[in-house]
């Protein structure tokens, strides 16, 4: 029995006190001066805020490749920040696009894991008769990417693409039949694939040229596509790691007109600029290059706003981190991502300091909107009896400065967060009633962590 007294809890709605009793994995209830077994578990968390878990809807882990990150390593940097719930994208050796490999992937991260984790399967135009068997097997949804893969990743690629209009009707229909959300990385890949040759062509190497190889129009044509698409067959999508202000826009008139548009943003699409590809890019600028790009103060601003008014539907880390040797080259060949999950809750944290959202408000975008979205409410997401004990607590005063040597990711030398001051950190993780971290330490071990799959049909 693990019973959490003193804190105040937070939901969606408002901030109230109680005390958490869970039991076998579970809320067992919520009440004031709740009696305390003496097998019982004790946390204090007086002065702090209890959260419901933090869920992941978009991280990568690359197991089996261990020079990028991998089950444990990646969970356990996710114990560490507060997140109890990934949901892992399908970009592996081999890539998840067939249920055979979905259900490998979900044994081997049983196995390993500290945190629960979910799996998206790949929908792509070479698998489209592999949809229907994913969904069977749990997949939490398909993710597609709207541009054919570079050569050298094929194989991580296989089932994730549809690159003409044509194709990406065919694969968001199959997967309409599942009834899943179509997950999809919406930028224009033949506007970028130009814009690039050009830039190529002039010579440019520097960090700027891969921002202009990537203008705002080119998530602005995608995700409209997507729009009409999923418009004429009746689709569920979910667009990725939005980072326009135009984007925005579409999705908010999208869901004026009650069309099933969801989307999601990143923390390093609210605290980083175009300006920070120098500024904090690394010796070669590209610490901070992801795709799409980082975007103006402007897009920050609407991105923000777009969190506060409920038409962005979640924030995602994308964890992606690489090693050295791949990001310490030019612009154009190193590797696109950012480590996020042990520093993405301190950087929040920060911004709800500053008054950009308020707590309540990050709980809906960190763990309720994203259990509604992939089918998991209310078993996660939320503090309530029947539901997972899964609760992240927070110390919303305590000031740290984000240190390579307390990161336990892999790529933390590529990290563009180090030496920022924050304030507001997790102090425990809990999964399932078990603490998996303690006061920054990480006690949880491997093979805690269970596949979860839609359990109840999604909203």
């Amino acid at each position: 029995m693990l019973i959490i007294k003193n804190g105040r809890i937070v939901t969606p709605s408002g901030i109230y006190e109680g005390e958490i009793v869970a039991e076998n994995d579970t809320i067992v209830s919520i009440e004031k001066n709740a009696p305390v077994p003496k097998d019982a578990r004790l946390i204090d968390a007086a002065g702090k805020y209890i959260l419901p878990g933090m869920i992941d809807a978009h991280s990568h882990m690359h197991e089996p490749d261990v020079s990028k990150t991998d089950f444990i390593n990646g969970t356990t940097a996710a114990a560490a920040g507060g997140w109890t719930t990934l949901l892992e994208m399908p970009i592996s050796i081999p890539g998840v696009w067939n249920r055979e490999i979905l259900e490998t992937r979900a044994a081997i991260g049983e196995s390993k894991c500290l945190v629960d984790f979910g799996l998206f399967g790949g929908g792509g135009i070479d698998n489209l008769d592999r949809i229907a068997e994913m969904a069977d097997s749990g997949a939490m949804g398909f993710k597609t990417f709207m541009n054919q893969p570079l050569e050298s990743r094929a194989e991580e690629f296989i089932g994730l693409w549809a690159a003409t209009t044509g194709q990406q009707f065919q694969v968001m229909r199959e997967i309409a039949k599942t009834g899943l959300p179509n997950v999809i990385h919406a930028e224009d890949a033949d506007l970028i694939d130009i814009l690039t040759a050009e830039l190529k062509e002039a010579g440019r190497k520097d960090p700027q040229a891969y921002i202009e190889s990537r203008p705002n129009i080119t998530e602005t044509l995608a995700v409209s596509r997507v729009r009409l698409l999923a418009g004429e067959i009746g689709a569920r999508v979910h667009i990725c790691h939005m980072h326009s202000r135009e984007g925005v826009a579409i999705i908010a008139d999208a869901k004026s007109k009650g069309e099933k548009m969801t989307a999601e943003t990143c923390p390093h699409y609210l605290v980083l600029t175009t300006t920070d590809m120098t500024r904090f890019g690394g010796a070669y600028g590209t610490n901070v290059k992801c795709a799409p790009p980082v975007g103006t103060p402007e897009d920050v601003d609407r991105l923000w706003e777009g969190l506060r008014d409920g038409t962005i539907d979640c924030i995602a880390t994308d964890h992606s981190p690489f090693p050295r040797e791949q990001k310490e080259t030019n612009i154009w060949d190193a590797a696109g991502g950012i480590p996020g999950f042990q520093t993405a809750l301190p950087l929040l944290l920060t911004e709800v300091n500053n008054g950009r959202i308020s707590l309540p408000q990050l709980v809906r975008v960190t763990s309720e909107n994203v259990a509604r979205l992939f089918g998991l409410f209310p078993r996660k997401g939320v503090i309530q009896v029947g539901a997972d004990a899964d609760f992240v607590i927070i110390d919303l005063e305590k000031e740290d400065t984000i240190r390579k040597d307390r990161l336990h990711t892999r790529g933390v030398d590529a990290v563009p967060y180090l030496g920022w001051k924050v304030k507001g950190m997790p102090t425990h993780t809990i999964v399932r009633g078990e603490v998996v971290m303690q006061e920054g330490e990480v006690c949880g071990q491997p093979g805690h962590g269970i596949f979860i799959r839609p359990e109840v049909p999604a909203s």
